[in-house]
């Protein structure tokens, strides 16, 4: 039973497969010493965690404390905070931390993180993992998506070959490494949110993805449903974001525990596509408030259908909602794509967009030339080029 093993996995098992080639990166005990905790990012006094191993300890031998941390300095206070890290949160990190530091190759990447253009790995979490390998494999710079973002690296201090290739039987690597690889704590929402910023890249999109309940019932998508309860249920899975599951801030409604990609265009981009017509959430307003005034107008002249006129409104406004809609959710793409070094061959790849007639996902090629020259092609035939600075 995994129940029974530490950390509730047998990670030693899951390392020995001979089926799958693995790199397990391992920091050491003094890397321990400083791990941003990813859970109290959302509280009021983040921390890092310092742990301490005791052999003697056989039933809890890892302990750890708390240590003040703030987010805008990335500045860790070397007084500790009086609270008590329990043992059921301390095995929750650390198996997420195992998660974290276990890459499992796929059958191209025979000699794993070496020897190859390829700059991003998946974790067994599906967290990205970027690596600099030099001139040695000790020196090799190893980056979570935290270190990424705030431009910190773990170096490889020393290594393990197990693999096949170098001994005839074994299954990979094992590096040592001086920082424990952390995750982002960014969601989808937050990044496109940027602080509510005007003056962001993502601005336009993001408003585009900030879908209008009340838009949405005044168009109609709620009216066969009489209580509030089963009207929001109904309107909910017209949503981009959702906070009802656990999350930072909000989750992407059709995301799962699988991998995305979200292909953002820029303002400019966004606002060419208004210009030629795309709907917004405001233009859609405002197209019902002036329909619903042209009714008020008229509803007293003799032989004025208003029920005729208001079902006319209704199926217009809900054709430009779906169709604002579907241009949003054809920008997330299932699997995850890295801006890499390496070239891929144009594979499709379906959107959460669906064809209404055919009941399928509408699919996107993707390809990349190499040196991060990653381009998505559409269903018009288009090709859009991914800016490698974002």
């Amino acid at each position: 039973s995994p129940n029974s093993a530490p950390l509730n996995s047998f990670i030693s098992t899951y390392l020995l497969a001979m089926s799958s080639n693995f790199s397990f990166f391992i920091p050491t005990d003094n890397a321990l010493k400083c791990y941003y905790d990813p859970v109290s990012m959302n509280y009021t006094q983040p921390y890092a965690l310092s742990f301490n191993y005791d052999s003697k300890n056989v039933s809890t031998p890892v302990s750890a404390y708390a240590y003040k941390f703030d987010p805008k300095t990335y500045q860790v206070d070397s007084v500790r905070i009086n609270t008590s890290i329990k043992s059921a949160q301390i095995n929750n990190r650390l198996k997420d931390m195992l998660d974290q530091h276990i890459i499992v190759h796929d059958s191209a990447d025979v000699d794993g993180i070496l020897n190859t253009k390829k700059e991003y790995f998946t974790t067994k979490g599906g967290a990205p993992v970027k690596v600099k390998t030099t001139n040695g494999i000790v020196g090799t710079k190893v980056q979570g998506a935290w270190q990424i973002l705030h431009n910190e690296y773990a170096t490889v201090q020393e290594y393990f070959d197990q693999s096949a290739k170098t001994n005839g039987y074994g299954n990979g690597m094992t590096y040592i490494i001086d920082k424990p690889l952390q995750a982002t704590t960014n969601s989808v929402y937050s990044v496109l949110y940027d602080n509510g910023s005007e003056t962001s890249p993502y601005e336009k999109f993001y408003q585009l993805c900030q879908v209008d309940p009340d838009v949405l019932e005044e168009a109609g998508f709620a009216d066969e449903y009489l209580s509030r309860t089963d009207k929001d249920k109904a309107l909910a899975k017209y949503m981009i974001f959702t906070s009802s599951n656990p999350c930072m801030d909000y989750n992407v409604r059709f995301f799962s525990t699988y991998r995305y990609t979200i292909y953002v265009p820029t303002n400019a981009a966004i606002e060419k596509e208004i210009g030629k017509g795309l709907p917004t959430w405001e233009s859609i307003a405002n197209y019902i408030e002036l329909a619903k005034a042209e009714i008020a107008r008229n509803e007293s002249k003799p032989g004025y259908d208003v029920e005729e006129a208001t079902k006319a409104y209704k199926a217009k406004a809900q054709a430009m909602c779906t169709c604002l809609l579907n241009f949003v959710k054809y920008h997330f793409q299932d699997d995850a794509i890295y801006n890499d070094k390496q070239s891929i061959a144009k594979t499709e790849y379906e959107t959460a967009c669906i064809n209404a007639v055919t009941n399928r996902y509408i699919t996107v090629a993707v390809q990349n030339a190499g040196n991060n020259k990653l381009t998505v092609t559409d269903k018009t035939g288009k090709t859009l080029s991914v800016d490698p600075n974002h």
